[in-house]
């Protein structure tokens, strides 16, 4: 008979803790829907936007530039891992990002 009873308070216990009380601001389908809900995970990047500026161009010929993009120097004989720079001119210059897109940057815009 002693077995029994604490078979039964575990067994009552463990069905309790399942049961959800109902709430008494949203409708069962509601607090279904919020419940079932994909929330994003942590692991979730934003995308982050960024903004570039090109700030001056030191054009000597098609192979031997200096530009400021950002305000930060990027000559023809660098290579750098934001963007791949494609084509300077004395008034703008053509950049390929990581995503694939090309942006042409405009001196003075």
């Amino acid at each position: 008979m002693h077995i029994i009873y604490k078979i039964s308070i575990v067994l009552f216990l463990s069905i309790a803790t399942t049961i959800a009380e109902p709430s008494y601001f949203f409708s069962d389908k509601e607090s279904n829907a919020i419940l079932n809900q994909n929330l994003p995970k942590k692991t979730d990047k934003k995308p982050v936007e960024v903004i570039y500026k090109l700030s001056g161009i030191l054009f000597i010929s098609p192979n031997n530039w200096t530009v400021w993009i950002n305000d930060k120097p990027y000559s023809s004989t660098g290579q750098y891992k934001e963007f791949s720079i494609n084509f300077v001119s004395s008034c703008s210059v053509k950049i390929t990002l990581k995503n694939g897109h090309s942006v042409t940057l405009l001196l003075n815009s």
